[in-house]
């Protein structure tokens, strides 16, 4: 009985969609019809509510961000977005009565029902995330750090989606720098190596670890070369997370050959 609701209602919101999507392209014509006639009183603000969207999309599509997007890039749309809407519904209500309040109500349960939905369809759950390499099931991250902690692997190499969870979630008592790929072909930038001062941290470690996620390719590329240089070491798996611990001697990632 609940998998027949749950498809009813994942069909309903389905036809929702595109009232949806009319709705929200009715308060950009009804924005820019409204600056085209100069009908706000404090011009200059609407344009630098504009100003900041265009300026979020323009970045989007011309910077190196875009080739690996995500949706957090976007949520300042959301409020801007919200302004002009509330603006629409208040001014049109005059016109066309009170029922438009309703239609508000529709839009917010709309949206607030896919936001519980994704919360609770785990993996991935609640995420900005479009690539679906980059979404970990995060329920597994105390585990993962209880394990590195009963092993002692306080500090090694992950990936961008794993490094900074993990210090933010163990208080950085764990130290993993972002210096492998997440992506399946294997490329990687040093963009997602941002923060020195955990490179100091683990550069200066006498043991390191290595953590991957859903990449079996990758996870055989750094067995073949940890046997080329007779190195000893122990896998574990937890939820997404891949870990290479206890191995024999410090192994640092310069060594291995990923595009920059």
């Amino acid at each position: 009985m609940s998998c027949v609701l749950s498809y009813f209602t994942g069909y309903q919101e389905k036809l929702l969609i595109p009232f949806i999507l009319f709705f929200w392209i009715g308060v950009l014509i009804f924005t820019f019809r409204k600056i085209l006639k100069k009908n706000y009183v404090s011009i200059d603000r609407v344009i630098v509510l504009l100003g900041v969207g265009v300026t979020l999309i323009v970045g989007f599509l011309f910077s190196p961000f875009g080739a690996d997007p995500s949706g957090r890039y976007f949520l300042p749309l959301s409020i801007i977005m919200s302004l002009f809407a509330a603006d629409m519904i208040i001014r049109l209500v005059g016109n066309y009565g009170r029922w438009l309040y309703g239609l508000a109500g529709l839009i917010l349960l709309f949206h607030l029902w896919g936001t519980v939905q994704a919360a609770l369809n785990n993996p991935p759950g609640l995420t900005t995330q479009f690539d679906s390499v980059t979404q970990n099931d995060h329920r597994y991250d105390e585990k993962l750090i209880d394990f590195l902690l009963e092993n002692g692997e306080l500090h090694g190499y992950s990936n961008y989606w794993v490094s900074y969870p993990l210090a933010f979630k163990s208080g950085e008592r764990i130290i993993f720098v972002p210096r492998l790929p997440y992506h399946q072909d294997f490329r990687y930038t040093d963009r997602d190596d941002r923060y020195h001062p955990y490179n100091l941290v683990v550069n200066e470690a006498e043991k390191v670890a290595y953590i991957t996620t859903n990449h079996p390719d990758l996870d055989e590329y750094l067995r073949g070369m940890f046997e080329a240089m007779d190195v000893t070491w122990k896998e574990h798996q937890i939820g997404d997370y891949h870990i290479f611990y206890g191995l024999s001697e410090v192994i640092r990632p310069e060594l291995f050959n990923f595009e920059g």
